[in-house]
């Protein structure tokens, strides 16, 4: 069985997390943010919105107010991470857009197991003071 690793940061305080997937030393941002683009696409034909095509470093907002984009510095080959945030000013809308990240990550075959410091930080992130509206 291939290891896997979950690493996670935030880059400053508010409402994001930065959260990168190795498997065996190959970087697994990349698939998982396909993925995650597949399962936007199925949102906006759900909800008759337009839908564009997965690139690089372009945001995409679920209806939920979760907004996730693979970023990519360009400083290094295979240094790519999946970048969330919650734009909700609630804390209870933004709780909810950010346990959305841990469906969408068990949905690419990421183990629950590989996950479980996941969610201490989600919950600091939900209820962070400081949020960005838009």
């Amino acid at each position: 069985m291939l290891k896997t690793t979950v690493s996670y940061y935030c880059p400053k305080e508010g409402c994001d997390i930065v959260v990168k997937i190795m498997q065996d030393g190959q970087n697994l941002s990349p698939w998982v943010g396909l993925q995650i683009h597949k399962a936007w696409t199925r949102e906006c034909v759900l909800n008759s919105q337009p839908k564009c095509a997965f690139i690089v470093n372009i945001t995409y907002r679920f209806a939920s107010g979760l907004v996730f984009r693979l970023f990519d510095s360009g400083l290094q080959d295979g240094n790519e991470a999946i970048e969330f945030l919650a734009r909700n000013s609630r804390i209870s809308e933004r709780r909810r857009a950010l346990h959305t990240i841990m469906d969408l990550l068990l949905n690419c075959d990421i183990a629950r197991s590989d996950l479980d410091g996941l969610d201490p930080v989600l919950e600091k992130v939900a209820n962070s003071k400081t949020f960005v509206e838009g």
